[in-house]
């Protein structure tokens, strides 16, 4: 049971629709840090200046939000996790997609699930909102396998995998085949976090007509610049979502 304190301070809180994507992006996306958020729904507030680090601060004692303290690659994070009170405000407006809250965060990959999270920023940048998150896509039941993400340009779905651990060449064999094969996407770009995992993918049998490969840190840094790339072909993300 709530405290009166607790019931006071969400009376205090008027909801705008900016605080209703955050919310929905938490849904999605499961965690968020602090800089993240700031940088993709205050990107005009310096974050020392206090608006939006105020704002999510409200949001926190509100109770539409928890922090979940963690360690990944000896780092000490705070995680953005939405609430089931944040959870319910999605619901009243038919937005939370039938998602249940996440209760437990420790049993998630945290890192990949933030560098996901800075995918779906930098398309979102680049004007590209039509995003549907890993979470949302497993929950088709219909669907045999998923992508980690699933873009629509120009009325065309691209999946996004991303690739921040290396796998079994059979595991990416597989899923070159899907691709060649599957009528849904007409190209799956693989965001490779590691060099050396790039260019040994190059060198595998992959549907030079459905996938292609960047480097992660080049999509975070060049943005519309970063070159999409596999062995027959080049070009920028921008000339693709232009």
């Amino acid at each position: 049971m709530e405290t009166g304190q607790g019931l006071n301070e969400k009376l205090k809180v008027v909801l705008t629709d900016r605080d209703i994507e955050v919310f929905r992006f938490l849904n999605e996306q499961i965690v968020m840090v602090s800089g993240q958020i700031y940088k993709m729904f205050w990107p005009d507030s310096e974050t020392r200046s206090g608006t939006a680090r105020q704002r999510l601060t409200k949001l926190v004692e509100a109770g539409f939000i928890r922090i979940h303290e963690t360690v990944v690659n000896h780092k000490h994070l705070k995680l953005f996790v939405l609430t089931q009170v944040g959870l319910d405000e999605l619901k009243k407006r038919k937005l939370d997609y039938g998602l249940s809250v996440v209760e437990r965060v420790g049993s998630i990959p945290v890192e990949h699930c933030l560098k996901l999270v800075n995918v779906r920023s930098v398309f979102r940048s680049l004007g590209q909102h039509d995003w549907r998150s890993e979470r949302l896509i497993r929950s088709d039941a219909s669907r045999g396998w998923y992508p980690d993400g699933i873009v629509k340009i120009k009325g065309i779905n691209v999946a996004i995998e991303l690739e921040n651990t290396f796998k079994a060449r059979e595991r990416y064999v597989q899923r070159f085949k899907k691709y060649q094969f599957d009528r849904e996407f007409r190209l799956a770009l693989f965001v490779v976090c590691w060099k050396s995992v790039k260019s040994w993918l190059f060198d595998l049998d992959a549907p030079q007509n459905k996938v292609c490969f960047v480097d992660y840190n080049e999509l975070m840094m060049k943005k519309a610049q970063a070159v999409l790339e596999n062995k027959t072909s080049k070009v920028s993300l921008g000339s693709i979502v232009s």
